[in-house]
Formats: structure tokens, sequence, C-alpha cells
């Protein structure tokens, strides 16, 4: 069998291509002795998990500043033969151990239990004949077949069909994705619409699913129960030190022999450290672990709730992200009270995401107006001052329909109307999707009538126009359409379509950037105040997320050191989006 050509090779070449870049005939897949070979090298389909032996682990509950402060009493005990002392020590010893062992061994065996019964099986083609199997036998080369509701098993390169994937898992990001043939389907998705067939490109830690759980693995934070105790007896031994050398000054003194001061070194050590400190803490978090338990929370270690009761941030899903608004900073102090301190307007976006319409293919509805009134009131009295709502419209073949476009602009006008009710500023977002091929025209045409059905409605509900901002998209071709406009023809194609639909009422429209690269985004901006500011009724400014997020988030990484340089990055960003609202942009800024 010739050698397979490395994953990367594969993976990057065209979907024709790669079956025989892997040596595998798509129409037969793999042999049995293909498979026996190729698995010799690449292993199973599996994140290997270090486990260590059950009595190691146990004598590793012996190590740790909660232990050694117990272990150093007992050797003290031992040697002025206090044994008593050294009884009760060496049982509160133990019984931290076997409570933490025991709780961590129970969960243990319970996950291991859930990873058999959840194993992922794959559709294999093997010697011409389509077969289940568990994932883990998957080798790089195989032919699969994956359909709605399946996990993908491995990183798979798609050879036919189209599919659109839930990437959340490996991504974070909410969307779904839509896959062609030649596209790359990561290990862990989710597939949500249409089927086809694949080939599998790479396996086990070698994916981007695989990679980060090593990552995970590998990782070993500090614990923050351990932060805790060392805090507590650095601060305790401090104090010890001192009595210690007030004890040998005065022995000096007094000249009494130091030995003699032994007994007294143990009575103090014994009165300042905190020997039930480590069971105490035990005790407490087996109890929670109990209690969450109980909820259907499963806790694999005794401080992992206790870490995740430490959080000062937590972010909830969204196409980007989002701080829930009930979040308190370490201090107490309520997180919307927090940016309000620093100047910052409060707001929250309160739609529950694009679903499926039922009934029209390829198009969606958002959804969240259920309970939306006392949501409303419950985040203005939290001190949220605007809220927002994002609908999605596609354009395709045959796409966007009139329902898809009135149900839409419905939504909007009612979230509007139940925002303006509360005291809240809605932002209305009706956002024309760049995804697809369709020329500048095509886009003028539907975001003209998307927004003529979303000010209708809104008049309809009664909405004052007045009190709210829309959030448009610019006026711009399909992602792929080969037809690319100047940034004149973009910003003159946005002008003339929102000053034909766009009431004059409206006080101000801010764009979102829609996928643009930051700097498109801002030179657009920039070209339409430029060029139709003293015109317009409304001020244009922007709402960019990505645009102005992504350059600071490429530089950070998540690594400290880049923090100085990520925030130069988004101030920058920052700064050229308000000379674009003024129509000062030049590219020359980019250079600064």
């Amino acid at each position: 069998m010739p050698p397979a050509a490395s994953p990367p090779d594969a993976a990057s070449a065209p979907a024709p291509d790669s079956p025989a870049a892997l040596h595998v005939d798509p129409e037969t897949g793999l042999s049995r002795a293909e498979v026996d070979a190729r698995r010799k090298v690449s292993g199973f389909n599996e994140v290997a998990e270090k486990k260590g032996h059950p009595a190691l682990k146990f004598l590793g509950k012996f190590w740790g500043v909660s232990a050694w402060m117990l272990e150093l009493i007992m050797v003290l005990s031992a040697v002025l033969r206090n044994y008593s002392d050294l009884a009760v020590v060496g049982a509160l010893l133990v019984i931290n151990a076997v409570l933490s062992f025991t709780q961590e061994h129970r969960a243990a065996g319970v996950v291991e239990e859930l990873r058999r019964r959840l194993q992922v099986r794959a559709r294999v083609l093997r010697e011409s004949s389509w077969q289940v199997i568990p994932s883990r036998e998957l080798v790089p080369g195989d032919i699969v077949r994956v359909r709605p509701g399946d996990v993908v098993p491995a990183d798979v390169k798609l050879l036919t069909g189209a599919l659109t994937v839930d990437q959340s898992a490996l991504t974070g990001e909410s969307k779904d994705a839509d896959k062609a043939s030649g596209d790359v389907l990561s290990s862990g998705s989710v597939v949500r619409r249409g089927e086809g067939n694949g080939v599998v490109t790479l396996t086990g830690a070698r994916t981007s699913l695989g990679r980060t759980t090593e990552l995970v693995q590998r990782a070993r934070p500090k614990l923050h129960i351990e932060a805790v105790v060392a805090k507590v007896v650095r601060w305790l031994f401090v104090i010890l030190a001192a009595l210690l050398g007030s004890v040998v000054v005065l022995s000096l003194i007094r000249r009494v022999p130091l030995v003699e001061m032994v007994p007294l070194m143990l009575v103090l050590l014994m009165s300042a450290v905190p020997v039930a400190l480590p069971v105490m803490f035990t005790v407490s978090m087996s109890i929670g672990s109990k209690e969450l338990a109980k909820r259907g929370v499963l806790v694999t270690r005794l401080s992992a709730a206790e870490d995740a009761a430490t959080m000062e941030v937590l972010c909830v899903d969204k196409t980007g992200t989002i701080t829930m608004i009930r979040q308190q900073r370490k201090d107490g102090t309520p997180f919307v009270e927090a940016i309000a301190a620093a100047g910052i307007i409060p707001g929250i976006k309160v739609d529950t995401g694009a679903k499926d319409m039922a009934g029209y293919p390829g198009e969606k509805i958002t959804e969240g107006l259920d309970g939306l009134r006392d949501r409303l009131a419950d985040y203005s009295h939290m001190g949220a001052r605007f809220a927002k709502w994002r609908a999605v419209i596609a354009l395709g073949d045959g796409i966007p329909s009139a329902a898809c476009i009135e149900a839409n602009a419905q939504a909007l006008a009612r979230y509007a109307a139940l925002c303006q009710e509360a005291g809240l500023v809605p932002i209305v977002e009706p956002e024309v999707l760049m995804d697809g091929a369709h020329t500048l025209e095509r886009s003028s045409e539907v975001t003209e009538q998307v927004l003529r059905m979303v000010f209708h409605q809104l008049y309809v509900q009664g909405v004052t126009l007045e009190g709210l901002i829309l959030k448009p998209n610019m006026v711009l071709p399909g992602l792929t359409c080969p037809k690319r406009e100047t940034v004149d023809e973009a910003a003159d194609a946005t002008m003339r379509c929102l000053l034909r639909a766009v009431p004059a009422a409206m006080p101000g429209v801010a764009f979102l950037s829609g996928g643009q690269s930051a700097e498109l985004a801002s030179a657009r901006l920039n070209a339409m105040n430029v060029r139709f500011k003293s015109r317009l009724p409304w001020a244009l400014a922007f709402s960019f997320a990505r645009a102005i997020q992504q350059p600071a988030l490429e530089i950070w990484q998540g690594n400290e050191t880049h923090v100085v340089a990520a925030q130069q990055a988004l101030l920058h960003r920052a700064r050229c989006n308000r000379a674009a609202r003024r129509g000062g942009y030049t590219a020359a800024m980019e250079g600064i």
C-alpha cells in the first residue's frame, strides 16, 4: 500500500483529489488490511486520557499545603512522644484524604459509565459495504456518511452533499455554519440539516477538538482553595515566627536551654495552625457536591464547585458574546452599576436566536417574544437602558419570501413596542446577510424591501420612531459574488436604499459590520458621511462588533503579555471609526 499523504495535504486538496491523496477509492472505501495498517500509524480515533493508579491518586491527597501543615505537626508530636496529638492529627489527615478520594472516585465512575453509554458511532464505507462502527475505530482515509443529528466523528473533508452544522462545541459560535463540497467538518460538530459523504482526514488528538482536549488535560491551574489556604497559613506562620522569635529571645535572656522550648513550640504550632481546616473544607465541598448532584450537576472534582462559585464574569451564548446582566463583581457590585460608573450605557440582547422558519426551507425567524414584557421590566429595573433584537434575512434562489420578511418585521415591531413600554430604547436590527453570490443590485432591492416592511410594522404597532435606533446592514454584494464594488459604490448604494426606505423621524442609523474587514467597514462608513452627510435627516454611526473587536482579539489570544497591545488596537479601531463617523477617516490612519 503506498503511503498516504500527510493529513494537512489531504485537507487542503480539492474535494475530488482528497480521496486520491489519502489513497482510498470513495466508491469502495478501505479494506480491512488497510484499516489495520493505518491504525498502527494513527492509533484509535480518541484522545488518550492519562489515568493514574488509584493508589497514587490516594497518596496524592497527602501532598499539598493543607496536608503539609498536618504532617509537620505529626512529626513534632512524634519527636516529643505526644501520641495523643499524633493520633488526632493523623486521623484528621486520613479522613480528609478518604473523603476527597471517595467522592472523586465515585464521580469518575459515573463519568466513565456516561461515556460508555453515549459513545458516538459512525457510518463508514469499507470493502464496498456500509456499516456502523464505534467512532474510535475510524482511521484517516475512511469514507463516512453524516446525517442530521449526527456528531461529526473526526475531521472530515466533505466530498458530496451540503450541510448546516453547529460548531459551538469547538468555536463557541452559536450561529450554524453552512458547509459545501470541499469544506472541512470539524470533529465534534453537530449536523443540523442536509447529509453527505466525506473522507476522514484527521483522527484522535490530531483533530481540532482533540488538540483542544489535550490542552485542557495538560492545564494545571492553581486551585482557588489552595490559594486561600496558602494565604491563611502564610500569615499564621508569620505570626508564629514572631512568637517563636520572642520565645527564643526570652530563653536566651533567662538562660533557659532551647531544648526545653520545643514543647512550647509544639503548643504554639498546634494553636496557630488550623488543623481542622482541610477536613472542614473537604466536608463542606462534599456536601455542596451532593446538593449539586440532586440538581443534575455532576461534580468530578471536589474543588470544582468552589472554583465555579468564585467566577467573576460569566458569558452566555450569542452570535458573539454577551455578559449576563445579573452578574456581579467579586466585591458584590452589580455588573450594570460597574459599567455605568465607567460612563458606559448598559443594554442587553433579548431575542433567543434565529430558528428555522416552519414551511420555509433555508429561512429563519427570530424568536423570544414569549415572556418578553416581564423580562424587559426586570432588565429596566436592574439598570439596562436599551435592548437589541436581531432578525436575519438570507438571500438565495427564491428567498427571501414575503412571509419571512413580514414575520421578522412583525417580531421586530412587537419587540420595539414592548421596549418602549418598559422605558428602554430598542435597537432594531434587520440584517440582510452577505452569504451567497448575489449582486449589489439584488442586495439593495431586498434591503429596501425589508426596511419598508419593518417601518410599516413599526407604524402598525404604534412605535415612536424618535425613540429607537436602526441597526441595518450596508448594501453590499454577496461574499462569493465575482463582481466587487468600490468603497464609493457601496456607500452610494447604501444611502440610496436608506433614503428611500427610512423615515426622517429616525434619530440615528448605526450600521453593523456584517463580516466586513475592520478597514473596509471604516472606509465605507466614512464615504457615506463624506458624500451624503449634508443631505441626511438622521445621524450615521456604527455599531460594529467584529470589525472593532477582532483585531484586538487576534493580538491578545489569551496571552497576558499581549493585553496592552490588544487594548491599543481596540482604541485605534475606535478612533478610526469615530473619524469615519465625522467623515475624517483616511487610509493613512491605519499606519499610525
